[in-house]
């Protein structure tokens, strides 16, 4: 009985050790890029895509760079106190969205307010 116990046991666990993860590899060249949020003047902000939470400024920008064929990895976002009263729409929200991505791809996420970091 106690064999067969152990055998179920050791075989859950190779299964369990050999099963694939869900993280996405690095890019193979990696570089940190910064966005801060802005009130409404973001280049994927349209009225039906203004996010007020992390996870939804998450899914429209990754969508939006989607679009360029860049990908995201490693995806930090961190909120901040905002400073003074500036609440136009080129005002930062205090919210901002850190990633690794390709070399190859610093270049046209500074076109759109990307920071290389």
């Amino acid at each position: 009985m106690w064999n067969r116990i152990a055998l179920l046991c050791a075989l859950a666990a190779g299964v369990a050790a050999c099963k694939k993860s869900d993280a996405e590899p690095a890019p193979a060249n990696p570089v940190t890029v910064r966005y801060a949020q802005t009130f409404c003047a973001d280049p994927w902000i349209t009225s039906a895509t203004n996010p007020s939470t992390d996870e939804g400024f998450q899914t429209v920008v990754e969508q939006y760079v989607g679009q360029k064929n860049i990908k995201l990895y490693s995806i930090k976002i961190s909120t901040t106190a905002i400073l003074g009263n500036c609440r136009t729409c080129s005002c930062p929200t205090g919210r901002t969205l850190e990633a690794k991505v390709e070399a190859t791809d610093v270049a046209a996420l500074k076109q759109v307010g990307f920071q290389q970091q």
